[in-house]
């Protein structure tokens, strides 16, 4: 949809998500992924493993522990000490020093920024930011500690007017957004990589979203995507600030 066809001129909030829309993440999951496949492939076929810790994800990470790195790590264990359980004998199921160890590893390689921005993300929030019409807000979700190393090594932080980290993107709490910065629902705009948690809920609740799909999308993301009359979509973030800056030029805040 093109932006001229939407009421731009009540948005007053500009929300962004963090993980592979302002930088890169999901990659760093799946190389750690693949490492820790290969590394107990003596259990079964990697692909089997990797099936393994993607149920596990899904119906045993996300219900207890939520998301972000440290959850992850002991998803991880927990495939472990599946997969030992169902392939060792009985009087060895329990793991090496070795192979806590490794699993350790893999979680401080997750747990350490390794966020690289994406091309002109520094450049568009200073061009937005200079604008004046917007409020700017970082909006994503996950384990506070983790989302706030990533953001002070992204160096990102003094862009935005409100930083938010949310247990679970879902209308309510976009509801609480909106509510923290005064504006009604038509008066955002999230901005995302995933259509689950950037895009259908802050349409559902009356916002506009801005869909910029990445390379990588984590699997319990994807459903089915649609059109609607409050859905952007562009390629990257230079593409839309040029939008929102072209039309701000005739924008009354």
């Amino acid at each position: 949809m093109s932006i001229n066809c939407m009421p731009m001129h009540k948005v007053r909030v500009l929300a962004f998500d963090a993980d592979d829309t302002l930088w890169s993440n999901e990659q760093n999951y799946r190389q750690i992924e693949q490492s820790f496949c290969r590394y107990f492939s003596n259990y079964g076929t990697q692909e089997s493993i990797y099936t393994r810790l993607m149920e596990l994800e899904k119906n045993w990470m996300l219900p207890h522990f939520g998301y972000g790195a440290k959850a992850f790590t002991l998803c991880m264990y927990e495939c472990a000490l599946q997969l030992k359980e169902a392939n060792s004998p009985e009087h060895n199921r329990s793991l090496s020093a070795e192979e806590v160890r490794t699993i350790a590893d893999f979680g401080k390689y997750l747990m350490t920024p390794h966020n690289e921005l994406f091309p002109q993300v520094k450049a568009c929030l200073s061009r937005l930011q200079e604008a004046g019409h917007w409020q700017l807000v970082l909006a994503s979700k996950g384990d506070l500690q983790e989302q706030m190393d990533k953001l002070n090594a992204s160096g990102l932080e003094s862009y935005f007017d409100h930083i938010q980290i949310m247990v679970e993107k879902d209308r309510l709490n976009y509801e609480r957004l909106c509510k923290t910065m005064r504006c009604q629902p038509e008066e955002l705009l999230m901005v995302g990589n995933s259509f689950k948690s950037d895009i259908a809920p802050v349409l559902e609740l009356g916002g506009k979203s801005c869909y910029i799909p990445s390379q990588y999308t984590w699997f319990v993301e994807v459903i089915e995507e649609y059109d609607h009359p409050n859905l952007l979509k562009y390629e990257n973030i230079e593409v839309l600030t040029n939008h929102l800056l072209d039309f701000g030029t005739n924008f009354e805040n």
